[in-house]
């Protein structure tokens, strides 16, 4: 019901490549990590976050994995000093039962390509996302921020909850997870105007790493492409609608059925 490919690169910069990408097909979950800390120690944090996301014991609940990664990154810093400034983001996607969660700390991003559109899903935990919604930055000047890098929730870091959000599956849905070596390289137009001439998951990842890396590379740079080929999911938003709507539906179903039927007993009784 789905494939998925994965791609990484270390881009232009020098140093060990700190992304991780991976999948738990058991767990139905696809992700990226990308670490930070430097001298390696990057690596070291998007590794164990790799790990536990993959590990046949990992908890069965999305989050609570993200958790535990969180937890063991903590528990290996404390064991080892010199790791102490490690961390990792992850965007994580489950795909089960007619339903994408989507799950995320940090700065790394998940887009949804449907119908040739794109749509990105989650919203950075960053400075500099705080400061759109305060300020109202464009992103041209979301992108150009000399801040723009500095996160406000990670792995191992004090702040780590990870947001999630859950979406109704639809037949030839595209996902796509990544790292913000991507995003700091392509646009959302960008993105769309890569997928739009992608085939399938492992020519969409192939193309997007290697369109940043010919942008500047100036990050490592990590995608992971899944494509839903399951049902589509028609009843969701009938059992997510709130009563605040559900009622003023069936009061116009009501309603309408009403008005037929006193133009039937009208038409009955006036021929």
């Amino acid at each position: 019901m789905t494939t998925y490919a994965e791609r990484t690169h270390p881009g232009r910069r020098s140093g060990d490549n700190e992304d991780a990408t991976g999948a738990n097909v058991s767990r139905h979950w696809y992700f990226v990590a990308d670490g930070m800390g430097g001298q390696g120690n990057g690596r070291v944090a998007s590794t164990i976050v790799k790990d536990t996301m993959q590990s046949n014991d990992a908890p069965e609940n999305l989050l609570f994995a993200i958790h535990q990664s969180h937890l063991q990154i903590l528990t290996t810093t404390q064991q080892n000093p010199e790791l102490r400034h490690m961390g990792s983001t992850i965007v994580a996607i489950e795909l089960k039962n007619k339903l994408g969660k989507v799950a995320w700390v940090g700065d790394s991003r998940a887009y949804l390509y449907r119908n040739k559109q794109l749509m990105r899903i989650t919203r950075d935990h960053s400075y500099v996302e705080v400061l759109r919604m305060i300020q109202g930055l464009t992103e041209e000047q979301v992108r150009a921020h000399p801040e723009g890098n500095v996160i406000t929730r990670g792995l191992g870091m004090e702040e780590s909850a990870a947001s999630m959000i859950e979406l109704p599956l639809r037949t030839h849905d595209r996902f796509i997870l990544c790292s913000d070596g991507l995003t700091d390289e392509l646009s959302d137009a960008d993105i769309t105007k890569v997928l739009e001439t992608a085939s399938s998951p492992d020519d969409a990842a192939e193309k997007l790493v290697s369109h940043a890396v010919a942008n500047g590379g100036r990050d490592n740079v990590s995608v992971v492409a899944v494509d839903y080929d399951g049902p589509s999911n028609h009843l969701y938003w009938l059992k997510n609608l709130r009563p605040a709507v559900i009622w003023p539906i069936i009061g116009g179903i009501v309603a309408a059925s009403l008005v037929v039927a006193a133009a039937l007993w009208w038409l009955a009784h006036h021929k």
